[in-house]
Parts: structure tokens; sequence; C-alpha cells
């Protein structure tokens, strides 16, 4: 039987969990993806409550947004010298 959790616990405990995968998750960009995904679901499933059998695929997704976002890093930090990155990465 699916159970479906609310909003806020959905993000909550799929946060936790990723975690508990390993504390680089524990920033507010993850938070702010999570949230993200969770609000998609709603909106495409048209529903105001998240099915938990999506909490893995949730955990997922975000643990392969966070790595391509760790491997662009990399590379803008590769081609550009560091000041030149630093300055970009401040909005100067």
């Amino acid at each position: 039987m699916v159970m479906c959790i609310s909003y806020d616990s959905v993000v909550t405990q799929i946060c936790n969990m990723l975690i508990e995968a390993s504390l680089d998750y524990d920033t507010p960009r993850i938070r702010l993806f999570v949230q993200s995904f969770v609000k998609k679901v709603f909106d495409y499933c048209h529903r105001d409550d998240f099915p938990d059998t999506l909490l893995y695929t949730a955990i997922d997704f975000a643990m392969k947004n966070s790595a391509r976002e760790a491997a662009n890093f990399g590379k803008i930090l590769r081609q550009y010298p560091v000041p030149l990155t630093v300055m970009m990465i401040l909005g100067r």
C-alpha cells in the first residue's frame, strides 16, 4: 500500500535521508532542489501529497544533480585562473 506524505514532511524526510548518506548534502542548495522536485511532482501528478514510493527516486535525482553540479564547477576551475573564477562566483 502506498502511503502519501505532506509537503513539509517529505522535504524534511528526503533531506534527512540525503544527509544520512553524506554530510555533503547538508546545504541550502540541496534543500532548494528537493523542494523544487517535490513541487514539480505535485504539479505534474495533480496532487497535494507525495507518494512514499518516490522517496528514493527523489534522493537519486538529488544525488545525480549534486554530482553534475560539482563536475561542472570543477570544469570552470580548470578553465579559468583562480582570481577570475572567484570573481565569477562572487558576481563581480
